[in-house]
């Protein structure tokens, strides 16, 4: 799958597929990957967490360079928000769940997306403003408590998440 989309349009810049829409292959929620290249993630779903008081991880961190393309990993409904610790935020709403994405720089299409549609840009916004810019991704399966995305993610985006994630990105 390539992902070169036109520089700065977020309308109509979904990435190349064989047919004009994309579906998520069956037992697999996600028909793209979330974040466009260059980006590394890791599986740090339910790490310990303590900014704004103890808890646990509810999502991936995909580290990319600001800017890169956020992209709507299923046909749904894209809608902003913010809040002090995602920043700025869309949530996607799709027929098997919704995903959170946060820590934007901007938001890209809202309202009606297909799949591969640019729903925003990373960032670094939230309790993430002086850190490593990122997305993070958290997958509601069924509308219901976050999930662990990781083996689903590693389907889409197949980019190995064993690989070392580059030292100025993990500046914080």
């Amino acid at each position: 799958m390539t992902l070169n989309p036109p520089a700065d349009s977020h309308t109509a810049s979904r990435p190349a597929t064989s047919s004009a829409h994309t579906s998520p292959t069956p037992g697999r929620p996600f028909a793209v990957c979330p974040v466009d290249q260059p980006r590394r993630y890791v599986d740090d779903f339910g790490d310990a967490r303590w900014v704004g008081g103890f808890h646990r991880h509810q999502g991936i961190d995909i580290f990319a360079p600001e800017g890169t393309r956020v992209r709507a990993p299923f046909d749904g409904t894209a809608s902003p928000s913010s809040s002090w610790a995602g920043g700025l935020t869309v949530r996607v709403e799709g027929r098997l769940g919704f995903v959170y994405n946060a820590h934007l720089s901007r938001t890209g299409k809202l309202g009606r997306v297909r799949a591969g549609d640019v729903v925003g840009y990373v960032g670094n916004s939230g309790d993430a403003r002086w850190g490593s810019t990122h997305d993070h991704f958290e997958w509601h399966p069924d509308a219901g408590a976050a999930g662990d995305s990781f083996r689903y993610l590693n389907a889409v985006c197949k980019a190995p998440a064993w690989r070392a994630i580059p030292h100025r990105w993990l500046i914080a």
